[in-house]
């Protein structure tokens, strides 16, 4: 899934997400105007571990200021 030029306030966001073998990536990219607060989070899938920009953090949902391109990587455990 992906959203081109998305405006929040005075804000201009690409947004993009994805599956990967073990988990969902979701890319933020700031195309315009200042930084902007944003909190992500998946729903559904048992996420062990969240990462922001390769750094993992506490918790299963990441939130942060983006000001220019973030990937957001939520590792989840495979159900068999």
């Amino acid at each position: 899934m992906s959203i081109e030029r998305a405006r929040f306030g005075r804000t201009v966001l690409d947004l993009r997400a994805k599956t990967r073998p073990g988990g969902i990536a979701v890319q933020l990219g700031v195309r315009f105007g200042p930084p902007l607060p944003v909190e992500v989070e998946v729903r559904g899938t048992a996420v062990w571990q969240v990462l922001v920009d390769e750094n993992a953090i506490d918790g299963t949902k990441a939130a942060f200021v983006a000001s220019h391109e973030h990937e957001v990587q939520f590792l989840a455990t495979h159900d068999s």
